[in-house]
């Protein structure tokens, strides 16, 4: 022995009591028994050589391997030994969260790097995903019949884990957050402000706005303009029509929201949080006064959009006692006049908050980064761009604003859209987890069994990405094809951009209306073409098309675009 490191007798009889543990473990279901073995064990190995640090570490291993072992084990049996991918991390947990996707980690981005690949592995829809090192066995699916039992709760031991509803519920509860009674409280609190005024008004502003754009960004003495990441503007309009429409905030394109104290604009607050959401929910509240760069900029945010929410609500609350809101019944309203009601659909102040806070965020983000992918791709395959703007000089013209009348005609715009949030699906997982021992059925052909008992605590994960990307349902994926789309009057099981079932997403139609309308009059005036720079090559530039962020949600990363005044062109 050199330095207390046990020689290769005492390594034998480590790694044998090792085995007996796991043994141990495995097969006895006494808790009492399992850590008298471990104890007992343990002590057997430590008293078999001389004490050093070494031995206190492998001991401390070993003891660590045969649990995992055991984790392991138990790990491939709740998922009735299902094929799939026995990885070191479970991707959406720490560690395997903040390493990349590589040969031996998953990782976060995984569900766009393997999207087309993962599945045909196993020849398989729906798979096992079991770590060894660290974390939950889970399930993934890319089969819509699965993803309904999964989603539409047709199966009353299937529910959204509050995992995934902590997330969203940093400032307080809210429909996507919520289960249950409490969802279908905030369900029918919000549901009826999202009606055809609602739709009506959506249109009108888009409308506004992009005018205010092209004044504010000094569009409108140009004829070219090279625009290096269309995310800014889209996500900018789309927070801008939240405020206005939703909150009836009195907003303009050269003057966005603010916190009380001016420092940091609502828009770059709600973005600087979501991005710090594992700082925000997994770190102590202490820690954010570490000066750090991201934990100070995390605290900086959250304190600004805490002071955004709570100074709007306060006066709403104003309004409503002063009777000087208008007549109709935005959302803002309605969240405010439940807060001061009694009885089952009434909310706590965080509830307010929280909703104001999701509405902002999913309202905007997802939007935004729709809108931004559906021009990117426009500008890589142009006949589908001049094929809308056909479509628009027949339909709205080409010398006034058109009338939220035209938005159910214009069906090339909407499938453009379709088609956009199908290649880069927004929200890109839908996360459900067993309440107990629950059956779930796969359909015959996919290969295997057609039904699997899964144990109670498995995550179960619709693959949004793999499914628009399943060749079983989608010819060419890979392709940007609106005429897909064409014709197709309901939403197809498949396309899981907006969700499925009674929680699909309540602004669906808001988000189309206002990305059909910023289309048609960006498009009407502009023609969009790559923005090839120096150093970059036509085939560089359409790389960048793969070029994803996966985060809370999932959008293209940055890609230079060029605007053409279409009448500049004639000329």
């Amino acid at each position: 022995m050199v330095d207390g490191f046990p020689c290769n007798s005492h390594l034998e009889r480590i790694f044998s009591s090792a085995l007996l543990l796991f043994i141990h473990l495995q097969f006895r279901s006494s808790i009492v028994l399992n850590t008298f073995t471990s104890i007992m064990l343990c002590l057997d190995v430590m008293h078999s050589f001389k004490p050093g640090p070494w031995t206190v570490i492998l001991a401390a291993l070993v003891l660590f391997f045969a649990w995992r072992m055991k984790k392991f084990s138990d790990g491939l049996r709740a998922v009735n030994f299902l094929p799939g991918k026995i990885v070191m991390f479970q991707p959406y947990a720490f560690p395997g969260q903040i390493f990349p996707t590589t040969w031996w980690n998953l990782g976060i981005d995984f569900v766009w790097k393997w999207r087309g690949c993962l599945y045909e592995e196993f020849d398989n829809d729906t798979i096992s995903i079991v770590p060894f090192l660290w974390g939950s066995p889970g399930i993934f699916t890319r089969n819509p019949e699965v993803a309904r039992q999964f989603v539409l709760g047709t199966n009353a031991g299937f529910k959204k884990p509050e995992s995934a509803s902590n997330v969203f519920a940093v400032w307080g509860q809210n429909l996507l957050s919520a289960n249950g009674d409490a969802w279908r409280k905030h369900r029918r609190i919000i549901g009826p402000a999202f009606s055809n005024e609602l739709y009506e008004l959506v249109w009108d502003q888009s409308c506004q706005l992009y005018h205010e754009m092209v004044v504010d960004e000094r569009w409108s003495s140009e004829n070219i303009i090279h625009v290096e990441d269309m995310q800014k503007q889209t996500l900018k309009l789309a927070l801008l029509i939240i405020g206005r429409c939703i909150f009836d905030f009195p907003l303009s394109w050269s003057e966005p929201p603010r916190s009380p104290d001016g420092i940091m604009s609502a828009h770059e607050a709600i973005h600087t949080v979501i991005n710090s959401t594992n700082i925000l929910l997994f770190l102590p509240k202490w820690m954010l006064h570490i000066p750090l760069p991201a934990f100070s900029k995390a605290k900086q945010a959250s304190e600004a959009l805490n002071q955004f929410l709570y100074s709007q609500a306060a006066q709403k609350k104003y309004e409503v006692h002063s009777n000087s809101s208008q007549s109709r019944s935005d959302l803002f309203t309605l969240l405010v006049e439940a807060n001061e009601s009694q009885g089952k659909l009434s909310l706590e102040d965080s509830e307010v908050i929280g909703n104001m806070f999701i509405m902002l965020h999913a309202g905007h983000e997802t939007t935004g980064q729709a809108i931004s992918s559906t021009l990117v791709m426009l500008a890589a395959y142009p006949e589908f761009q001049e094929e809308i703007m056909e479509e628009i000089k027949e339909v709205i013209g080409l010398d006034h604003n058109p009338e939220f009348g035209s938005f159910s005609k214009l069906k090339k715009a909407q499938a453009a859209f379709q088609e956009a949030l199908r290649m880069y699906p927004t929200a890109h997982l839908a996360v459900r987890i067993t309440t107990e021992d629950t059956i779930f059925s796969t359909p015959q052909e996919v290969h295997g069994s057609a039904s699997l008992l899964l144990e109670k605590d498995v995550q179960l994960t619709v693959d949004m990405p793999a499914l628009h990307y399943n060749p079983r349902y989608f010819s060419e994926p890979e392709k940007f094809n609106p005429s897909r789309w064409y014709g197709v009057s309901d939403q197809p099981e498949s396309f899981s951009a907006f969700n499925v079932g009674p929680r699909s997403c309540i602004g669906r139609k808001f988000a189309t209306v206002e990305a059909v309308c910023f289309l048609c009059m960006l498009l009407r005036d502009w023609k969009i073409e790559p923005l090839v720079k120096k150093g970059m090559t036509e085939e560089s530039w359409r790389r960048k098309l793969y070029d994803v962020k996966v985060m809370v949600t999932l959008s293209l990363d940055e890609v230079p675009l060029r605007l053409t005044r279409r009448d500049f062109v004639a000329s």
